[in-house]
């Protein structure tokens, strides 16, 4: 599942198949609520909100949502395949220069 990753104040992020998103989509679209108080009725990060409320602007989803963009289409909207390099085909890291480099930094991680 795609998911941005973004954690604030203890809230999660949401993917693309979790009702959140509709649930986030409505009170903005049709409401105008601030995301501010979307994130927190929903227990999201304001970033989680405003990430979602970009791409469905991106994607040109608006409000209502058409009744034939199920979860799986809503999802290849809002998340397009990305271009470029496929994971698979991507140069790994170097990861014992890495681990040299961390190792001799002067401040722990």
């Amino acid at each position: 599942m795609p998911n941005s990753g973004e954690q604030d104040a203890g809230r999660e992020t949401v993917d693309a198949q979790d009702p959140r998103v509709v649930a986030l989509l409505r009170p903005r679209l049709e409401n105008r609520l601030p995301q501010r108080a979307i994130a927190e009725s929903l227990d999201l990060s304001q970033g989680a909100v405003s990430t979602y409320l970009s791409r469905a602007r991106a994607a040109g989803v608006g409000w209502p949502i058409p009744e034939e963009l199920d979860d799986a289409r809503l999802e290849a909207l809002l998340f397009p395949p990305l271009r470029g390099t496929p994971a698979d085909q991507r140069p790994m890291p170097d990861w014992a220069w890495v681990h040299r480099c961390t190792a001799s930094c002067a401040a722990p991680m």
